[in-house]
């Protein structure tokens, strides 16, 4: 017996073409910030409704793309739109209570699936923000200790495992999910922007000014408002000020934790200008102590790299011929205008990949390529045990050339005689 085709079922919905996600690391003011933006006459925040987790459950990076190929090879359909489909339930659902407004969600995890969002969403803009690491790792440790909860209690049973109790854990929770997002937001730049969160709340006004002009929305003032008085993240069961006594607990912290935290989180913070050089070299010294000269994060040798570069840039004129006690790295030959020599330096211009036998090799490689046109010696963090081991070189330097800079981070000598 023949049975005839059920009728198709349609029904009209209203569907937000460009929805907002607000992505960035546990406590890092996501919800603060997306139900700030939820204030304004433009937007309404889902913030409350996790469904964000069941997508990375039911259609995550695990699981959508296996099911929708399957579903692809026996249906006749495209990854793509049952990816694109899914994402028009979701935002049905979402319109049919934001009144018409764009609406927003903003969970720390969708970090991992925002280019599964994306697509989801072709339309949907993204706001990242990003939080000083030391404010985020000490705020993450805090609530877990105070609240007592589990890493699942505060995003969902679906988050990627493990419970950041340790120190070193957290930094590296932070460090790669804002790795994550960060590679999303240079892989989108026109759909994703990035917001620090210690401008956020040193300016609200001009962050919030940033963002509106990214979304094509009018300036209002009551998200402002709102996110000067509203707590860190208030999906936890109690409000936590937005500028907390402890959002910078570094100088609280001892060396053992600052060297962890150094080595773990110090390279992308200042990767993602979270920092400037000056301050990470501070941090390194902070971590390693007075006396210590063993011990380097990650990061340390590319610090004192800028710091020889910045004092050649201030003490050595454009043009001029510098040699640089290298051990061979291309990096330090980087000083801008100025032409830059490996020391030693073989007859074809390059490092010889050893070091001189005594104080009277290098002496002499030094006058010989001085007689060739250097006219500067650098010797950087890397390369000042020469001025222990190489004695009779020291005092070669010190008696026939002029001192221009030296400190526990370099030397800076002008190869000509100062009398």
């Amino acid at each position: 017996m023949m049975h005839e085709p059920a009728p198709a079922r349609t029904s009209r919905v209203s569907i937000c073409p460009d929805p907002l996600f607000v992505i960035g690391s546990p406590r890092s003011g996501t919800t603060s910030l997306a139900r700030a933006l939820g204030e304004h006459s433009h937007f309404w925040t889902a913030a409350d409704l996790d469904v964000m987790r069941h997508v990375r459950a039911f259609g995550g990076v695990g699981a959508v793309a296996p099911v929708s190929k399957g579903e692809a090879k026996r249906r006749d359909f495209e990854q793509d739109e049952f990816v694109r489909f899914l994402g028009d339930c979701m935002s049905a659902l979402f319109t049919g209570r934001s009144g018409g407004r764009r609406w927003i969600v903003a969970k720390p995890y969708t970090v991992y699936f925002a280019d599964l969002l994306a697509g989801m969403f072709p339309d949907a803009s993204f706001v990242h923000i990003l939080r000083d690491a030391r404010g985020a790792v000490g705020s993450l440790l805090s609530t877990l200790k105070t609240t007592g909860l589990g890493r699942e209690a505060l995003w969902g049973r679906d988050r990627v495992p493990g419970t950041p109790r340790q120190f070193r854990d957290a930094c590296v929770t932070w460090k790669s999910e804002v790795q994550a997002a960060m590679e999303f937001a240079e892989a989108h730049p026109g759909r994703c922007l990035t917001v620090q969160y210690e401008e956020l709340v040193a300016d609200a006004g001009e962050a919030f000014g940033a963002i509106y002009r990214f979304l094509g929305v009018p300036p209002e003032e009551r998200p402002i408002d709102c996110i000067r008085s509203q707590g860190v993240n208030s999906s936890l069961p109690y409000r936590m000020p937005m500028v907390e006594g402890t959002s910078n607990p570094w100088q609280a912290w001892g060396r053992e934790r600052k060297r962890t935290f150094m080595e773990e989180a110090g390279e992308a913070l200042l990767r993602y200008g979270v920092v400037a050089e000056a301050e990470a070299l501070q941090m390194e010294e902070d971590a390693r102590g007075a006396a210590e000269n063993t011990w380097s994060s990650p990061v340390g040798h590319e610090l004192y790299v800028w710091y020889a570069r910045e004092a050649v840039k201030r003490e050595v004129p454009q043009g001029a011929v510098v040699l640089v006690v290298s051990k061979g790295d291309e990096r330090l030959l980087e000083l801008g205008d100025r032409e830059a020599w490996h020391f030693p330096r073989d007859e074809d211009g390059e490092y010889p990949g050893y070091y001189p036998a005594d104080s009277e090799e290098a002496i002499d490689q030094l006058e010989r390529l001085r007689a060739q046109g250097a006219e500067y010696l650098v010797i950087p963090q890397s390369g000042l045990w020469w001025l222990e081991h190489y004695r009779g070189f020291r005092e070669h330097l010190q008696t026939q050339y002029s001192y221009l800079h030296g400190d526990e981070h370099m030397t800076l000598y002008r190869l000509e005689n100062p009398g």
